[in-house]
């Protein structure tokens, strides 16, 4: 019988886990709203600037991050009320360099770069996150993009 109970809660942690996928406090599907009071006032409500537009998505939060690599603007997009984008906008001096260091990082990661990378633009497939990953190294712009698995017809 106590098999039976470990296997039926394997199975359980193991069907729950997509809606651990996403990133930080942020989960894939969450309403802005929802985003919002987990960010725990890292993020608020509103729409973003004009730059920070993508066809058929609304920016429904805005926040800031930090970490060893520096500052970042974070812009949350949702489809249908559901989040299944985060941009991370670098800010900064330095950004050239702090860029490089992060795409030896999300190597060390997520392994070698997905075959869909061009030039500016590098992918990884995040397994254990249920995510698309890409570094924007363009110019002095540095990006960070999280994205659902499947959003976008891009899937793992």
């Amino acid at each position: 019988m106590k098999v039976i109970s470990i296997g039926v809660a394997v199975v359980l942690l193991m069907s729950a886990s997509p809606a651990l996928a996403g990133w930080e406090y942020a989960k894939w599907g969450m309403s802005p709203k929802q985003l919002v009071a987990a960010s725990k006032g890292k993020a608020k409500l509103g729409n973003g600037e004009s730059g920070d537009r993508v066809e058929r998505e609304e920016v429904g939060a805005l926040g800031t991050y930090g970490n060893t690599d520096g500052q970042f603007t974070s812009i949350f997009y949702f489809r249908d009320n559901k989040l299944n984008q985060i941009n991370l906008k670098m800010t900064g001096d330095d950004r050239d360099k702090r860029c490089e260091h992060m795409f030896s990082d999300f190597t060390t990661k997520y392994g070698e770069p997905d075959a869909s990378s061009i030039e500016g633009v590098t992918s990884w497939k995040d397994y254990q996150g249920k995510n698309i990953v890409r570094l924007i190294h363009l110019g002095d712009m540095c990006n960070i993009h999280y994205e659902q698995s499947g959003a976008h017809n891009l899937s793992l």
